[in-house]
């Protein structure tokens, strides 16, 4: 087994620990809102209205978002994108 004495790295070592939650927040948020630019580019022009980014809570030590269609700005968007089949669901906030 290979083990390694973290205490003896120095500072370099440790501001690269410190900095990996800020990198991997900026991470998944640029990675959402490449998504929700794709999805603006490809969606008719009144569904690419309707489609938001969100962080949602990160303070439980996960980083995790959402690109989703804003059905209050325009209630039938998700029918646009999906269909009326099973893929359409709408979101209770």
């Amino acid at each position: 087994m290979v083990t390694f004495d973290f205490k003896r790295t120095g500072p370099g070592l440790q501001r690269i620990i410190d900095g990996l939650p800020g990198a991997a927040e900026r991470g998944v948020r640029r990675a959402l809102d490449d998504t929700a630019k794709l999805a603006i580019r490809m969606a008719p022009n009144v569904v690419g209205k309707c489609i938001k980014v969100e962080m949602l809570n990160s303070e439980t030590g996960e980083i995790v978002g959402r690109v989703y269609t804003d059905t209050g700005v325009t209630s039938f968007a998700p029918y646009v994108e999906f269909g009326t089949g099973v893929n359409v669901a709408f979101q209770k906030e």
